[in-house]
């Protein structure tokens, strides 16, 4: 063989052999996948890892601003909570799912599946309680309040720090002119802005930031200015609002541009503080409101207050000629919403419990199509509708794939056990493929993911097979990696026999969520794990994983501490 022609051959096999790396792994997962190399055999138990799905129309924040969950595409650029960003490493479509909806007493609300994680904090009836990672169903199995005759909530969920779009706005208009303008401004007929005496400090800011062929001047009615060009040049403020398609729109069908909602921090902090000076009001207790006669403005300033760490809540009221919108708002981040000095010397710090979104209610929407996604991120927070879902990964199929592309083992076989369907295996319809394949589709999916185009070729030449547990008995598997899936539906005799047929440089990888079983008794997996802890047999790992590893949280679980006990 020539040495190109050697060359392109152990390229073509590398290329083969390369399957898509664990990332984003828990303290938990790690002692897990050291186990594994480790030991002969491995037992892992821990809740089901699959599911912290949301609806395909549900807001997911990107750095450059929002696409619906079901527009998501790996390598998309997420924001975190934490105010930092993370890359979506894999997507999970989960099929129709039942949806409930999460209702906050400020008005919000987040649509979910019953899986799904929260970071929660929960009152005892004296104190909060730290932040934990709970899931929908302990909330739905929980009372919400703790004081039923003022309804006082139960759970509270504390906002994102600020978002940092990436976008660099360029600056068309001054984002606090343009701010002004979706205010106070007329923008119908030239430019106009409404500013009283009292708060001349607007035109004396929006003078400092016009450019130069530009110039504000008090007109004969009373109250009102315009902003003209200098004779001879064409007012360019008139051509950026044309730009923005935002010239020609009365009062109550303004609206923020995508460019500027979306825009660096700085940009949408003056955005803000041009609409708060004019349509923003203070409270002598420093209570914070903006009104508007636009429903798209109001609730696009709603977004960019949340964007920067704001709490906002947003009632309507009935007028003359219109609906009237107003916001109340809470500056979580002492960011500072005023220029003008008057509001700004009221604004005072919010107190620490206002700084919360508390749970209302829940309801059940009915069934969607969802999905879930992992980052890579540390804790895998990502921001939503409101701010905090979550996802997982598969640590047996990955490390298993990882063994057999290195070479360290020639084959991976797989199995469930199917007792739970209360059938024997003949008797279900089709083929021995056919009868098997729907309880092994969730590692079948698991190790697609990790080889990609290479899964199909592997299972025609028998390098990763699915075997039913029934039909192991006299089977021996040398250097092989046996993963045993659903243990908890095996009993210790299903168990024993499955481990009796690792042969030599083989290894035995057992999971299961021994709280979720569906036999009659107690599993097989407890009392394996039992009888492994007592003799302390070398060669044998075990591991657990918790909610929080699914979430890749380090938080302890509430749900699991519940059902516990």
């Amino acid at each position: 063989m020539s040495r190109n022609k050697q060359k392109n051959t152990e390229a073509q096999s590398h290329n083969q052999n390369r399957v898509k790396p664990l990332v984003g792994k828990t303290r938990n997962q790690k002692t897990y996948i050291q186990s594994i190399l480790s030991n002969d055999i491995t037992f892992c138990t821990g809740p089901a890892g699959c599911g912290k799905a949301q609806p395909l129309d549900s807001i997911v924040y990107c750095k450059t601003g929002p696409k619906e969950m079901g527009d998501i595409e790996i390598g998309d650029i997420v924001c975190t909570p934490d105010g930092n960003f993370a890359s979506v490493t894999d997507l999970h479509f989960q099929g129709e799912k039942d949806v409930y909806i999460i209702i906050f007493k400020n008005g919000l609300s987040v649509e979910c599946c019953k899986d799904h994680l929260w970071l929660v904090e929960e009152y005892n009836g004296k104190n909060w309680l730290p932040a934990r990672v709970v899931d929908t169903n302990y909330l739905l199995s929980s009372r919400l309040t703790y004081d039923s005759k003022f309804s006082r909530s139960k759970f509270r969920i504390k906002p994102s720090n600020v978002v940092n779009f990436t976008n660099k706005n360029n600056n068309e208009i001054d984002p606090y002119i343009l701010g002004c303008l979706l205010g106070d401004g007329g923008i119908t007929n030239g430019v106009k802005l409404t500013c009283h005496d009292d708060d001349y400090e607007i035109i004396k800011t929006i003078s400092s930031r016009l450019t130069s062929d530009l110039s504000i001047n008090k007109n004969k009615n009373l109250y009102q200015y315009s902003i003209t060009s200098k004779p001879g040049k064409s007012n360019q403020l008139k051509q950026n609002l044309m730009k923005l398609n935002l010239f020609g729109h009365r009062s109550e069908n303004k609206f923020i541009p995508h460019s500027y909602k979306y825009s660096d921090f700085h940009t949408r902090v003056d955005l803000i503080r041009g609409l708060m000076d004019t349509d923003g009001c203070i409270s002598n207790d420093g209570k914070i409101s903006f009104s508007s006669s636009s429903k798209k403005l109001a609730y696009d300033v709603k977004e960019v207050l949340e964007s920067l760490g704001c709490i906002v809540s947003i009632n309507t009221k009935e007028t003359t000629h219109l609906l009237h919108y107003r916001l109340y708002i809470k500056d979580c981040q002492n960011i500072g919403l005023f220029n003008l000095s008057r509001k700004a010397c009221s604004q005072v710090p919010q107190k620490e419990y206002t700084q919360y979104h508390y749970i209302k209610s829940i309801e059940y929407k009915g069934i969607e199509e969802c999905q879930c996604i992992t980052i890579d991120s540390q804790d895998c927070l990502y921001l939503t509708n409101n701010f905090i879902p979550t996802h997982n990964s598969f640590v047996a199929a990955g490390m298993a794939s990882e063994l057999l592309a290195k070479g360290s083992c020639e084959k991976i076989i797989v199995t469930r056990p199917l007792i739970c369907t209360g059938k024997d295996i003949g008797s279900l319809p089709g083929e021995l493929n056919e009868k098997i394949h729907p309880y092994m589709m969730p590692m079948y999916e698991n190790l697609s993911y990790f080889f990609g185009n290479q899964f199909n070729i592997l299972i025609e030449r028998r390098k990763i097979c699915f075997e039913p547990l029934e039909l192991m008995r006299g089977m021996t598997y040398h250097n092989s990696i046996m993963i045993l899936d659903e243990a908890q539906n095996c009993t210790i005799e299903q168990i024993k026999m499955f481990v009796t047929r690792m042969g030599e440089n083989s290894k035995c990888l057992i999971n299961g969520d021994i709280k979720q079983t569906d036999l009659n008794k107690d599993s097989g997996l407890s009392e394996c794990i039992s009888r492994v802890n007592y003799y302390e047999i070398p060669g044998i790992g075990i591991c657990e994983l918790e909610y929080c590893d699914i979430q890749r949280n380090d938080i302890i679980s509430r749900f699991l501490i519940a059902m516990e006990e």
